[in-house]
């Protein structure tokens, strides 16, 4: 649904089904993403381990987090994940309050900073 809005809006995606695949995608792609959208329930490597690798094979690729967990900022602060992570999205996910926060007026969010928090 996600990766559909993207395209709708202009964006060039990929998707990953498993994690896997989402390795094998940052591996050979990073330096052409804005950023990763990553469902935290993911097959193997499970989203935090995603996240991980991002962190120490290309921080400087910003991470946004999709999850119906609860406790999802305990797990990103125990992993120490805040160096990529950047934005905490709950599902339901509306696609359109995405969009701009990935990229607006031309700007992609992987030339900013900071931890934010969408409701």
């Amino acid at each position: 649904m996600l990766a559909v809005a993207f395209q709708r809006a202009g964006f060039e995606t990929d998707v990953a089904e498993r994690g896997a695949e989402a390795v094998t995608l940052i591996e050979r792609n990073a330096d052409k993403y804005c950023c990763v959208l990553l469902d935290l329930n993911i097959a193997p490597p499970d989203g935090l381990g995603i996240a991980n690798f991002i962190r120490q094979q290309t921080p400087n690729l910003p991470v946004i987090v999709v999850s119906g967990n609860a406790d999802l900022i305990d797990r990103i602060q125990q992993e120490d994940l805040r160096a990529v992570v950047r934005l905490v999205v709950m599902k339901p996910v509306d696609p359109q309050t995405l969009i701009p926060y990935v990229h607006t007026s031309g700007h992609c969010i992987r030339h900013d900073s900071g931890i934010a928090h969408l409701d």
